[in-house]
């Protein structure tokens, strides 16, 4: 039902939205050379340059960090269940085993190496801090 209603009100809203745009710049043509102008007036400043290459070294971390969480294994990717309906192991408790495997592989290569690291300041008041907020 919600699919039904938004098949129609999206694309009245997209036409409302564009006519509006339209008559804003239409009202306001002989202002037009001058946005285009502030436009790339700003694009090329130095605090642009450094808010660009920001923005592209926090998006690279983010990318990263999701492809690590969830190509570390198959939990995070979700296909597992999709390999291990169509087996052909009759023992249910042997097909448990094979799935539960996946998620301990990933620990040893990801979880546990992270685990020194992240030791210091969860022992710390930091860590109690984050204990609590986490219980609230």
């Amino acid at each position: 039902r919600i699919g039904e209603v938004t098949e129609f009100l999206v694309p009245i809203m997209s036409i409302i939205y564009i006519a509006a745009c339209l008559v804003v710049i239409a009202l306001n043509v002989t202002k037009v050379p001058t946005v285009f102008g502030m436009i790339f007036q700003g694009a090329f400043t130095p605090a642009a340059v450094t808010g660009g290459a920001a923005g592209v070294g926090i998006k690279t971390c983010i990318t990263w960090g999701v492809k690590r969480g969830v190509f570390s294994n198959e939990a995070g990717l979700g296909s597992a269940p999709i390999a291990h309906a169509a087996t052909s192991e009759t023992n249910p408790v042997k097909q448990g085993l094979y799935q539960f495997y996946p998620f301990w592989s990933g620990f040893f290569r990801g979880e546990f190496p992270s685990s020194p690291p992240a030791s210091p300041p969860l022992s710390t008041r930091l860590g109690s801090y984050i204990h609590r907020a986490d219980s609230e």
